[in-house]
């Protein structure tokens, strides 16, 4: 009796952690993660799997000489310097998209989805599709436009 009233206090001090818990996370636009030079350098120089001898001997091997796929891709991109390799990031604050001067989103595509907060008291966000072409006005009063990039995606 006396465990079944710990694991009570126990599973509802865990679910009051679980609610109260938020997790942040921003980066200023000119902020990158820090890579050692030396490390910056070899990452680079063995991007290419075809070229590097993969496994070790006599030694635990690290996270660097293990990862392969989407994971070594996304540690080569780290260490170039790119903070959000996947793009997850989204688009830092800028000045209010007029339709004039539309906020410039940019697409390998033709469509991309956008998402606008429309009450900046809410959490809730609201997303629309944004087409190429003229300007749109987006469910917050902002103009937005698909500007298409050419360049190849890094990974």
């Amino acid at each position: 009796m006396m465990a079944a009233a710990v694991l009570r206090r126990s599973a509802g001090l865990v679910a009051r952690s679980t609610r109260s818990l938020t997790v942040a996370r921003a980066l200023k636009a000119d902020q990158a993660p820090a890579v050692d030079p030396a490390l910056r350098k070899t990452i680079i120089e063995t991007a290419d799997p075809a070229t590097v001898e993969h496994g070790v001997e006599g030694r635990i091997p690290d996270n660097w000489e293990q990862a392969t796929g989407m994971e070594r891709k996304e540690m080569i991109e780290m260490a170039k310097g790119n903070s959000d390799p996947f793009g997850l990031e989204g688009l830092k604050w800028g000045p209010v998209g007029t339709k004039e001067s539309p906020r410039m989103i940019p697409s390998h595509v033709d469509e991309r989805i956008v998402g606008c907060v429309v009450d900046p008291e809410s959490e809730v966000i609201t997303y629309f599709n944004l087409k190429a072409g003229p300007p749109v006005m987006g469910p917050d009063g902002q103009w937005f436009q698909l500007q298409k990039t050419e360049e190849e995606i890094s990974w």
